[in-house]
């Protein structure tokens, strides 16, 4: 009977064992490892040219002793943990979290990125896109702006040019290519000869992307004046 109870003991020593060693070498693991978080960048999407902000905490790390880059733009650091995402390349990103120790920097996280284009924006004229206006209102804007409908980020769209033309039953009362968001001299001369019923299309809008050289071609937007 004490030859069972022997070799009873023995097996749970020897499971007791195995835990004990599985558990040491996760507490080796866990020791070694540390915890990175990275807020603000919903879904892992940053947009070119823009501050993109960025809160980089890693456990048991002094924010001062935390150096990040990319390759793909730049990365600012702005103290206290905050640092702003700066990409150039519509693509995949990557950031690298690094801890200096010792005068050297080592890698402890990579995190991958997607770079959007920016959504092409909507033309508005008083905030509204195209439809009808009267025309006192019509006739007290002072140009016109862009507007990206669900999308929460904000840049400043550089305004190239826009045809303004305007249209009376079938004819064509005036054109002209005004330069810039706000009239022109030549446009309000040409807006001084609206009248209702007429038909107000502006095309051929063209701005430039927030922080970019990339120019594009936005709808026409068409007013009808009541």
């Amino acid at each position: 009977m004490w030859i069972k109870h022997f070799y009873q003991n023995k097996q749970t020593d020897a499971t007791n064992n195995i835990l004990l060693l599985l558990f040491f070498q996760c507490g080796v693991v866990d020791s070694f490892s540390q915890n990175v978080a990275i807020e603000n960048l919903r879904q892992n999407i940053a947009y070119p040219y823009i501050y993109n902000p960025m809160n980089i905490i890693v456990e048991e790390i002094p924010c001062d002793e935390i150096f990040v880059s990319t390759n793909n733009g730049e990365i600012k650091s702005k103290g206290n943990c905050k640092y702003v995402f700066i990409p150039h390349e519509v693509g995949i990103a990557s950031v690298f979290i690094h801890k200096m120790e010792k005068g050297d920097t080592i890698q402890i996280k990579e995190r991958k990125y997607r770079v959007k284009r920016w959504p092409i924006p909507e033309a508005r004229l008083s905030g509204n896109g195209s439809g009808r206006m009267g025309l006192g209102e019509f006739k007290a804007q002072g140009g016109v702006s862009v507007s990206m409908s669900d999308f929460d980020i904000s840049g400043n769209h550089k305004f190239d040019s826009f045809r303004f033309r305007i249209i009376r039953d079938k004819d064509l009362v005036g054109e002209v290519i005004n330069k810039g968001a706000r009239y022109e001299q030549k446009t309000k001369d040409l807006i001084s000869r609206v009248e209702k019923g007429d038909r107000i299309i502006f095309d051929k809008v063209k701005v430039l992307l927030p922080s970019s050289k990339e120019k594009v071609e936005l709808d026409e937007l068409i007013i009808e004046i009541k």
